[in-house]
């Protein structure tokens, strides 16, 4: 599912993780991003790692997107850094040159891709995919300078937010020299009811005190032993695969290094068969290049081409309708088991779907293409 579905998962084995997901769900309908963003930061304390954790968040329009990275950025200082809005190349390379700080295990973050990339034409933009996905591969980047050629040294990742629409329309832009390969997507829908829960809250003058910082320290991570669960091991890698348009090898190295993560924001240097639950409740959904609804969502929107407007009762009926059993032969059973008030929660979720038309209409028929 693409939203929070309010069945949380035990928090038992990942105190830590429990901290960031309950302040950033509390205060932004937003726990699973904020997991990911702590991925991200704890991937620049692997001592053996291969690469630090880069992201393209693809998310809807008041979501929060902004103010995360900037708390991420405030609790993380020495580990983050902001990119310029409108950068070049060579403006970039100044300012490594210029701040080692930035080019030593450091998570960079583009607020706003479309104002990055979409402002720059021709060999300008070429220069800084360019520049971007050389850092992201191979650790340096390039350039001529005059009649000699430099190389700079980075070791970074990336965390690139962007709204969907306007990801529909610089996605080829900035997928290019294979910098989609380099990024892991994370694609997070906020519901309408949530961003309006917590603008209330906000307009209301509440307070949520500081957002939790979790002390890490460099750690050289142990080797995963899968023997004991394969198969959903296999089953994740598989489904990242899938959602994200790319080959395997790639899959299995994120789902790896992702799981390192987790293991770093809590404190141990091995991975746990709980770090893998915790991964496929609270991430896995979310990386995708694609739409992916449940069959309840996909019924349910089903529905709304019908009647805009359907009380729970309504939507029970449907559930037990020749139409429904006809468009849903493998499913349909398993609806008449839900329950009223996630009937309810499944309509806030799919209504906000269904307000973005024009998005789901592109993402939902697999108008995604990293070309």
């Amino acid at each position: 599912m693409l939203f929070f579905n309010g069945v949380l998962m035990s928090f038992e084995h990942h105190p830590n993780s429990k901290k960031v997901f309950d302040y950033y769900q509390d205060r932004f309908a937003s726990g699973s991003l904020a997991l990911w963003h702590m991925c991200g930061i704890s991937s620049t304390f692997h001592k053996n790692r291969r690469k630090c954790l880069s992201s393209l968040i693809i998310a809807n329009k008041g979501s929060y997107k902004t103010q995360m990275m900037k708390h991420f950025n405030s609790s993380y200082p020495s580990k983050t850094w902001y990119v310029p809005y409108q950068p070049t190349d060579r403006a970039l390379v100044r300012e490594c040159k210029q701040n080692e700080k930035i080019t030593k295990n450091c998570l960079w973050y583009i607020d706003d891709a479309a104002i990055t990339f979409s402002t720059l034409e021709g060999p300008r933009h070429e220069r800084l995919v360019g520049l971007f996905t050389s850092a992201l591969s191979n650790n340096d980047y390039s350039y001529s300078d005059f009649s000699e050629t430099k190389k700079i040294k980075v070791d970074i990742g990336l965390y690139v937010n962007i709204a969907f629409e306007a990801f529909s329309m610089i996605k080829k832009k900035i997928m290019q020299n294979t910098f989609s390969d380099r990024v892991v997507p994370f694609n997070f829908i906020v519901s309408e009811e949530a961003l309006q829960r917590t603008s209330e809250e906000y307009a209301c003058g509440r307070e949520y005190g500081k957002p939790p910082n979790i002390k890490m320290k460099l750690t050289k991570t142990k080797t995963i032993n899968f023997s004991s669960y394969l198969n959903e091991y296999r089953q994740c890698k598989s489904l990242i695969s899938k959602h994200c348009e790319i080959g395997s090898p790639r899959a299995g190295d994120w789902l790896n290094e992702i799981l390192y993560d987790i293991a770093i924001i809590e404190g141990r240097d091995e991975v746990i068969y709980e770090d893998l639950l915790l991964f496929k409740k609270e991430l896995l959904p979310y990386i995708s290049l694609n739409l992916r609804l449940t069959p309840v969502e996909r019924a349910l929107l089903r529905y709304l081409d019908i009647n805009p407007h359907p009380k729970i009762s309504d939507c029970k009926e449907f559930f037990e309708s020749t139409l429904c059993k006809n468009e849903f032969p493998e499913d349909y059973k398993g609806f008449n088991y839900i329950k009223d008030e996630e009937i309810s929660r499944y309509l806030v979720a799919v209504n906000s779907y269904k307000r973005s038309s024009e998005e789901i209409k592109q993402r939902f028929e697999g108008d995604v293409d990293v070309g």
